[in-house]
């Protein structure tokens, strides 16, 4: 998450993680945040009705989504999700999937920045690619001896 913050000049940064006893994504670490914020995203519902924040779309349509002003952006436009945004400093942001190689995702890395900004495709794939090493990370942690690589049977 470190990296992703770093690389994208953005200020905050969080990685959350999909638990299916919490039903949703849940902040596993963060950069920059105090409480409000990660009371407020403490978990995103996994239900696909919660499309009123960037981490929420993302995990809805399984893509990154970018939002360069968060308060003119249709994505926070009505919710209560846009005050807490402000709040934090967080004017833009992007979310991208972490997913598995099957495309399961698995959970969440946000970048916020503190000033609108147009968020570029170039970003968008530097994200991606922290993204997918992160994905393969968490996949390496969590698997056991008996999940390693094997030919399928048959």
């Amino acid at each position: 998450m470190d990296t992703a913050v770093r690389h994208s000049g953005a200020q905050r940064g969080n990685v959350q993680l999909l638990d299916p006893q919490a039903g949703g994504l849940q902040i596993a670490v963060q950069r920059g945040f105090e409480k409000a914020f990660l009371d407020f995203f403490r978990v995103v519902p996994a239900d696909g009705d919660d499309a009123s924040s960037a981490c929420g779309r993302a995990l809805s349509s399984g893509r990154a989504v970018r939002v360069p002003n968060v308060a003119a952006s249709s994505v926070f436009a009505g919710t209560a999700g846009l005050g807490v945004m402000l709040e934090a400093g967080a004017r833009a942001c992007m979310s991208t999937p972490l997913t598995d190689r099957t495309g399961q995702v698995l959970g969440m890395l946000s970048v916020h920045y503190e000033r609108p900004q147009a968020i570029t495709v170039a970003d968008q794939r530097l994200q991606s690619v922290i993204a997918e090493r992160a994905a393969v990370l968490l996949t390496t942690a969590t698997s056991g001896p008996d999940d390693e690589l094997m030919p399928a049977a048959g």
